[in-house]
């Protein structure tokens, strides 16, 4: 199966995708965007199960890692930033969960 972004980006290149904080992106732009964050998260030694958690904010930082994490195929696992560190620490150990992005507004 194509990948979302992917698809959506050959489809419809000009159309808006995503608009936060006065600040908007086109699918071409989301693309290019997810592409230089696969860069970032290719130079991680992720282990070898395909899940990440992730710790995300309500920022376009958080959604895009989301769409990257996706991208180079692995399975992002959302965490939720309310919860104590001790939840969160049985949801990754539960998880069987090495690694961790955590959005920079956190």
């Amino acid at each position: 199966m194509q990948n979302w972004l992917t698809k959506q980006a050959d489809l419809f290149p000009e159309r808006m995708a995503l608009f936060y904080r006065g600040q908007s992106w086109t699918f071409a732009e989301l693309k290019k965007e997810v592409e230089r964050i696969c860069g970032h998260l290719a130079s991680l030694e992720i282990n070898s199960n395909k899940r990440v958690a992730i710790l995300p904010g309500n920022t376009a930082a958080s959604y895009t890692t989301i769409l990257a994490i996706q991208q180079i195929g692995l399975q992002p696992v959302l965490l939720n930033f309310r919860l104590s560190n001790d939840e969160l620490q049985s949801q990754l150990v539960d998880a069987g969960l090495q690694n961790v992005l955590i959005d920079d507004s956190l």
